[in-house]
């Protein structure tokens, strides 16, 4: 059995959009027509009667569109933050990790202006407790690094990728 246990996605134009369990790509390339393997693991799978090779790299047949930077939520905040306290600087599991509001949400019109990249961080439970819903000045505290947009490579992870991707995640860098 493989380790690789990750399929990337393409979209049309050869951009990565995301990466999905292998079980999540068999299921895929089982059900919809709108992806195409373009790349395997030396892995098959037993399925019915017969045997499926793993998809290492799929390829969308339409252009996708997704701006990811519309899109923050806690799961990806904690991702673009590598799972490290924007306070203490502390390492969190992600079932540890929360999301901090740098400045409140009482401070904004609505909570949907306060969901931002530029005003979520990655907070440890001590803490995002400590501060609150204090604006920093107030509570003592200092971010150590200031909040960002996310790339790609920050949310999908293609961190030690496998070398079955090597050759999709290059051409996609030159583009």
């Amino acid at each position: 059995m493989s380790k690789n246990n990750r399929t990337l996605i393409l979209n049309l134009d050869g951009t990565p959009l995301s990466v999905i369990s292998k079980k999540r790509a068999i299921s895929l390339l089982m059900n919809s027509k709108s992806v195409q393997p373009i790349s395997f693991y030396d892995e098959y799978v037993q399925f019915g009667r017969g045997e499926f090779r793993v998809p290492a790299v799929l390829i969308y047949t339409k252009f996708v569109h997704y701006d990811i930077k519309k899109m923050p939520n806690k799961k990806l905040v904690i991702k673009r933050d590598d799972f490290i306290c924007q306070y203490c600087g502390e390492r969190m599991l992600e079932h540890e990790a929360t999301v901090d509001h740098v400045r409140p949400i009482e401070s904004f019109k609505n909570k949907a202006e306060a969901n931002t990249w530029l005003n979520m961080v990655a907070a440890c439970r001590p803490c995002n407790f400590r501060k609150a819903n204090k604006p920093l000045e107030k509570c003592g505290m200092k971010l150590r690094r200031q909040p960002r947009l996310p790339t790609r490579e920050d949310v999908f992870n293609f961190h030690n990728p496998p070398k079955e991707w090597l050759d999709f995640l290059h051409k996609a860098k030159r583009k």
